[in-house]
């Protein structure tokens, strides 16, 4: 259920929620307020921007969920990458700079960059590996790199642009884990979600990568694999 925040003209919306929660969030949203996807995945924009102005925001933190409005932050170092901009057809570059002035301002290390798309699309590529300790997979170096060849397979044959990962890695270097009361964070967001017994994220992750493996004919069996463990079929 989900409350009406009171939003006034000239407000901007942070959209935090998880992928599977989007579109519920947005009809609380005033048509034309703009709207920062601050999320996993490159799906959420795209409902977003049917409803007005939209920026993209790569998110790079280590947090955990306590209950809802409470997250705990385990990032040392820097305390976040938050790297935003316009969405494509989405006429919002002014805005950028001033949002990301904003949220500089609370300490998080933001570049305004046009090519966001891109960003969120390699982001998407280093996220894959992250259902695999949510469903009690090893995690090993080898499935994880499976996973991601698969996407960026995917990514190649449909001509999507795309940061490379370790370009990601790089830019999100300063942002290490922490500790809290002398603890390590437990898991990942997805880890964090099936341990609330929340919506997986995985359909907009794996899942998006198997739907676009159908559409250009890559093969995609590892992500295929983990999409059918979250209980969820192929599209």
């Amino acid at each position: 259920v989900w409350a009406t925040p009171s939003i006034e003209p000239g407000d901007v919306v942070i959209l935090s929620v998880k992928s599977p929660d989007t579109g519920a969030a947005l009809q609380a949203v005033p048509p034309g307020t703009t709207v920062v996807c601050a999320q996993n995945g490159v799906e959420n924009e795209e409902l977003a921007v049917a409803r007005g102005p939209v920026l993209g925001m790569l998110v790079w933190m280590f947090a955990l969920h306590l209950e809802p409005g409470v997250v705990a932050l385990y990032s040392s170092g820097s305390p976040g990458v938050l790297d935003l901009g316009p969405w494509p057809n989405s006429s919002t570059a002014p805005e950028s700079v001033a949002i990301a002035e904003a949220i500089r301002s609370a300490g998080f290390d933001v570049q305004v960059r046009e090519n966001i798309r891109s960003w969120k699309f390699g982001k998407l590529l280093c996220n894959l590996p992250g259902a695999l300790a949510a469903l009690g997979y090893p995690a090993t170096r080898e499935l994880s790199e499976e996973l991601m060849r698969e996407g960026q397979a995917c990514f190649d044959a449909g001509g999507i642009e795309f940061v490379p990962p370790e370009q990601i890695r790089k830019r999100c270097a300063k942002v290490l884990p922490g500790r809290i009361a002398g603890r390590t964070r437990p898991g990942g967001s997805m880890w964090q979600s099936r341990q609330r017994g929340a919506a997986s994220e995985v359909q907009w992750l794996a899942g998006f990568i198997v739907k676009l493996g159908k559409k250009f004919g890559v093969a995609t069996p590892r992500n295929a694999e983990v999409l059918a463990a979250s209980g969820f079929r192929s599209c």
